[in-house]
C-alpha cells in the first residue's frame, strides 16, 4: 500500500459541500462511477488536507458531490502503478452546469478533459431543457414576448428575495440552486451564499465576489461590468450539442449573504433578450 494525500484548496465556490473521494476497486465496490466499481476513501472539506491508503497498482481516483449528481458532477485522476506516495491538489470550479464540480490541478490527460466536457454538457442539458424544447416546437422570442405582454408579469418570492418575471415563467425543482424559473426562452437561477456560513464574505464587495466567480468559470467569459444603477455582472457562454447558450451572472450583496442571479438564453437570441434580462435583474430585491 501507499499513501495518497489530497489537498482541497480553499475557495468560496462550493465551500459548504463535502466532496467524496473514491478509488476504483472491483473487489470491494460500494458504488459505480463512470461505469467503474469504486470504494469510498472519505470526504474532504473546503480547505482541508486528508491522507488515504491506496494500492500500488495503477488506479483511478474519483470525486463526486453525492450519488444523485454523480452522472454530471464528477472528476477522476489516473494514478500509475508505483510504490511512492502520491499528493494531489484541486478545488471546486464555478460551473452551475455540473454543480461546481471539484477539479484536480495539472490535468493534461485528454480522457479526463473529455470527461469534464461531457459532464458539463450533461448538466447543461438539465438546466436548459425547457429552452431546447421551446426551440424544437418552434417557439420564437417574438411570440414569447407577445404572450408575456398579454398575460403580464408576476413577482416570484422566496426566503429572503423577490423577482418579477413574465407570467410565462414557472418554477422548477432543482437541488443546486435556491430557486430556478424557466420559460421557453430563458432560465433564471438564484443562488445564495451566507456570511454565517462563510464570514470572510462580509468584507467582500460585489465586484470582488464576481471576480471570484469569473475566475472559476470553466467556459469563455467576459469582463465584469458595473452599470450606473449598480448592477454588477459578467457573461459566459457554453454549448449543448448544437445549441450555444449565454449566461449572464449578476451579483447582489445583502445584509446577510451574497446572491447570484444567472439568466441563460440561446446565444443567438441574446441581443433581442438583453433589455429584458436587464429588466428582470433590476427587479430582484432582497429583504
Amino acid at each position: 500500500m501507499r499513501t495518497l494525500t489530497i489537498t482541497r484548496k480553499k475557495t468560496f465556490v462550493g465551500c459548504l459541500a463535502k466532496f467524496k473521494f473514491y478509488v476504483e476497486d472491483a473487489n470491494n465496490p460500494e458504488t459505480t462511477i463512470l461505469n467503474t466499481p469504486c470504494r469510498k476513501l472519505g470526504a474532504v472539506k473546503n480547505g482541508e488536507t486528508q491522507s488515504f491508503e491506496i494500492p500500488e497498482e495503477a488506479v483511478r481516483i474519483f470525486v463526486i458531490a453525492d450519488k444523485v449528481s454523480k452522472g454530471f458532477c464528477n472528476e477522476y485522476y489516473p494514478i500509475p502503478a508505483g510504490t511512492e506516495d502520491v499528493a494531489l491538489t484541486g478545488q471546486c470550479k464555478f460551473n452551475p452546469a455540473n454543480g461546481n464540480a471539484f477539479r484536480f490541478d495539472g490535468v493534461t490527460d485528454e480522457a479526463v478533459l473529455a470527461n469534464r466536457r461531457k459532464s458539463s454538457n450533461k448538466g447543461l442539458i438539465v438546466l436548459v431543457v425547457a429552452i431546447v424544447v421551446g426551440l424544437v416546437i418552434g417557439s420564437t422570442i417574438g411570440l414569447a414576448s407577445t404572450l408575456g405582454s398579454l398575460f403580464g408579469s408576476e413577482t416570484f418570492t422566496g426566503e429572503g428575495y423577490s423577482i418579477t418575471l413574465p407570467r410565462r415563467f414557472f418554477e422548477m425543482d432543482d437541488d443546486t440552486f435556491n430557486a430556478v424559473y424557466q420559460s421557453s426562452s430563458a432560465v433564471v437561477m438564484l443562488y445564495e451564499e451566507t456570511f454565517a456560513d462563510y464570514p470572510t464574505l462580509q468584507n467582500t464587495t460585489p465586484r470582488h465576489y464576481a471576480r471570484i466567480m469569473k475566475d472559476n468559470v470553466s467556459y469563455p467569459s467576459t469582463d465584469i461590468t458595473e452599470t450606473e444603477d449598480g448592477l454588477v455582472y459578467f457573461d459566459y457562454t457554453a454549448d449543448v450539442g448544437n445549441y450555444d447558450f449565454t449566461y449572464r451572472v449578476f451579483v447582489f450583496k445583502g445584509s446577510e449573504s451574497f446572491w447570484t442571479v444567472q439568466i441563460s438564453t440561446p446565444t443567438k437570441d441574446m441581443a433581442d433578450m438583453e433589455s429584458k434580462i436587464m429588466e428582470w435583474a433590476r427587479s430582484f430585491e432582497l429583504e
